[in-house]
């Protein structure tokens, strides 16, 4: 049984694992639940890194403004600062536990297999946890992205 999925439309990229999304009227900041991107916009500047630069414009060659997404829940609803906790789908997928699925349609997927984030396990939000992981070793293994200089 597929979760339901909400249907946004990105208003901006934010970094490599945010964006603002309208939903429902509302414009909201959406954190990618079961990644974690370097940091390019923290506004501690030395947490910022070339990689996360990096990481940012990758997801921003991905999805921009006027995108339609698909959002999907994990456990959690709402993460520090009121960001909304979601995975985030370019297109609908079949069957949202399929490794190949995630790794070609999800947002945080795609990032991941491209070695520009690194799969996190956060609290009970791991729907998707093992198949991202898969996707890290994988990514890992190429030496893709920055997947190689970003520990």
């Amino acid at each position: 049984q597929a979760p339901a999925l909400e249907q946004a439309t990105v208003v901006r990229v934010v970094d490599g694992d945010t964006l603002v999304v309208s939903l429902g009227g509302r414009e909201e900041r959406v954190r990618m639940v079961g990644i974690d991107c370097p940091e390019s916009v923290a506004p501690e500047e030395e947490r910022n890194t070339p990689e996360g630069e990096r990481a940012s414009d990758f997801t921003k060659s991905l999805v921009g403004r006027g995108d339609v997404v698909w959002l999907e829940r994990d456990e959690s609803d709402v993460v520090q600062y009121g960001r909304l906790l979601r995975h985030v789908w370019l297109e609908v997928p079949d069957d949202v536990d399929d490794t190949g699925e995630i790794g070609e349609k999800m947002l945080g997927g795609i990032l991941v297999r491209q070695g520009y984030a690194q799969a996190r396990r956060y609290g009970d939000d791991v729907a998707h946890a093992e198949a991202l992981e898969a996707l890290g070793r994988e990514a890992s293994r190429a030496g893709r992205g920055v997947s190689s200089s970003w520990s």
